[in-house]
């Protein structure tokens, strides 16, 4: 997200709109992952996706930017490499 910094995206209400969304729906994939999955792969922090989405969907009224801002920063970068990691490799030369 370049220079930005949680004072800008509070600034920014169509693109702190489209975090929101975006947190959102991750958060509703995640509560869609079944308790098998979520118990062999404890890395993944299914659960933390799932809170926020409470929290956003909820509790808008309280949205905290700078949590928000957090997530994206550091915790979305941490579920995409985990996620990432699951996915099967192509095989050399595809």
């Amino acid at each position: 997200m370049g220079q930005r910094d949680a004072a800008t995206l509070a600034a920014d209400e169509l693109v702190l709109s489209a975090i929101e969304h975006n947190l959102i729906v991750i958060g509703e994939a995640a509560r869609r992952i079944s308790p098998a999955f979520q118990e062999q792969h404890p890395e993944i922090a299914l659960g933390k996706a799932t809170g926020m989405r409470n929290i956003l969907v909820h509790e808008y009224g309280r949205v905290d930017v700078e949590e928000v801002w957090r997530t994206v920063r550091d915790d979305l970068p941490a579920l995409v490499t985990a996620l990432e990691s699951l996915l099967p490799t192509a095989p050399a030369g595809e």
